[in-house]
């Protein structure tokens, strides 16, 4: 076998520095603790250390006691099937690192380990999820060449799943919509090539109903050709209740409105009518029964005006009262 350049060692100790991965090399007997033969600056710089303090050193003494009884399970792992990736969180120097790691057996008693800081991505991610949580908002990806579909585990929530209870698909998802809503969905979905706002109800496997808002954003190349759509759907049934509660409310304080007036201004004129003609003053009875009549109109005016801000511009015939040959209309 051609033996390594004499500058092997040194290129390969300066491309493992710059490198973003952590490499360490290690030697195990099989027992309680591991010796770090070599370990790259980046791993140093992991546990606070450098680089020349942490070779030969035992596992015991570079990180914090309570992950040795764990690493040495994952050298037994790796001795056992020649490979092992795995992840691992540890409280380390630096503070809280999530490290994504392969372990590569070269030998029954020799190791190297490389991993990949991934901290910001993770903490990125559970935000990101804490917040799709919060907000009950789901998020998907629809790859439009292969049909692959990918929800978050807030949309499985959302339509009554566990994370992964299910195969996402654009289907399953048409066939949790309402009937009474699903023709202009499925419409929507097929004009992907656009983005695409609708609200829309949803029915659950347990047969519960809520309400979203959904959002597809078409990707395309720099050629056009659409690659996939990315969506966001959101829980607002609590919402959309709100705003029902609300106008139902504004209804009912209306309707009171204008029974205070009918009472105020046509039922006491009314029932001033009717004692004037108890008392047979029947001029007394005709100008209150007129004035009962306008406050009628103006009150009628009022209801009108308000179903036109909902239906559109409403022009009523007048409300006219019939002259008579005793007096003017």
């Amino acid at each position: 076998m051609i033996g390594r350049p004499s500058w092997w060692g040194q290129a390969f100790e300066h491309v493992a520095a710059l490198a973003p991965i952590k490499i360490v090399v290690v030697r195990w007997d099989g027992g309680d603790d591991a010796v770090v033969e070599w370990a790259s600056p980046g791993t140093a710089e992991l546990v606070g250390m450098e680089p020349r303090d942490v070779a030969w050193r035992c596992i015991s003494e570079v990180y914090p006691q309570r992950y040795l009884p764990q690493i040495i399970e994952q050298f037994r792992q790796t001795r056992e099937h020649g490979r092992l990736a795995y992840e691992v969180v540890r409280e380390l120097p630096t503070g809280r690192r999530t490290l994504d790691a392969v372990s590569v057996a070269m030998g029954d008693d020799l190791f190297v380990s490389i991993a990949l800081d991934v901290t910001t991505e993770r903490e990125a991610q559970r935000r990101l999820e804490e917040v799709t949580r919060l907000t009950g908002t789901g998020l998907y990806h629809w790859n439009v060449t292969t049909g692959e579909v990918t929800w978050t585990d807030e949309l499985f929530r959302l339509l009554g799943y566990e994370p992964g209870e299910v195969e996402p698909t654009t289907e399953r998802y048409i066939g949790h919509i309402h009937p009474d809503d699903r023709t202009f969905v499925a419409e929507a979905v097929a004009r992907s090539e656009a983005v695409v706002n609708h609200r829309h109800r949803i029915v659950r496997p347990d047969g519960s109903i809520r309400t979203v808002d959904a959002r597809g954003e078409p990707i395309t190349d720099d050629d056009g050709q659409l690659l996939y759509v990315l969506g966001v759907v959101t829980d607002v049934t609590d919402e959309v209740e709100l705003e029902r509660h609300a106008a139902l409310v504004q209804r009912a304080e209306q309707q009171q409105r204008t029974a205070l007036t009918l009472h105020d201004s046509v039922v006491q004129a009314l029932s001033t009518v009717v004692l004037a003609l108890d008392l047979d003053e029947i001029d007394t009875a005709r100008t209150e029964a007129m004035a009962a009549v306008e406050a009628a109109q103006l009150v009628v005016a009022d209801l009108l005006a308000e179903v036109a801000t909902v239906q559109g511009t409403i022009e009523p015939g007048a409300l006219r009262v019939r002259p008579t040959d005793d007096g003017p209309a």
